[in-house]
């Protein structure tokens, strides 16, 4: 008894050291980067956006149309008051995204109320042509929260933060749509 019992403490030794040396083989194989000035120790660098370019992002989308916001454009106008540019586009034949209508919009952040600032839209049969403003300085109108603004607006009022080294999930209906089910006969 007294010899399996110094046998499996010798075993147990052998595994702790060898834990151990893998555990140091392996911090030392990988490469340490320098941190960038500016950034914290275990941050990932920003990705470095020129100012004035918009960064469109997609929050809302399907078949038939994608629905962005530009996160460059966002303006807080007050406590409650959001302002941002919204881009619609529609796929062709071919998936290349086609540019719709580009609209600046207005969000009341505290109620379901937004108005539409500006709004561009684009003929798909004269391409390259710049649009010419459609609208401008609609009144304030309330939408359903279920309803794509609803959406828009819970991007752009109460956007949320990840920290760094986590990946946020895909955004809403930008996910593959279900297909339906085949039987093998």
């Amino acid at each position: 008894m007294k010899g399996r019992g110094a046998f499996l403490k010798g075993l147990i030794g052998v595994f702790i050291v060898l834990a151990v040396s893998i555990t140091c083989t392996a911090q030392t194989a990988q490469p340490q980067s320098q941190p960038q000035p500016g950034v914290q120790a275990g941050e990932q660098p920003k990705k470095e956006v020129q100012k004035g370019q918009p960064q469109w992002r997609l929050y809302m989308g399907n078949e038939m149309r994608r629905y962005y916001f530009d996160s460059n454009s966002i303006e807080r106008l007050d406590k409650r008051v959001v302002r941002v540019w919204e881009r619609i586009t529609q796929p062709d034949k071919d998936g290349n995204e086609i540019e719709k209508v580009q609209t600046l919009m207005e969000l009341d952040c505290g109620s379901s109320r937004y108005r539409v600032v500006a709004e561009r839209e684009f003929d798909s049969a004269k391409p390259g042509e710049t649009p010419a403003p459609r609208m401008q300085n609609g009144p304030w109108t309330y939408f359903n929260q279920e309803a794509i603004l609803g959406i828009l607006q819970d991007n752009v009022c109460f956007p949320l933060t990840t920290p760094a080294g986590v990946v946020p999930s895909k955004p809403v209906g930008s996910e593959e749509p279900q297909r339906p089910p085949t039987f093998k006969r």
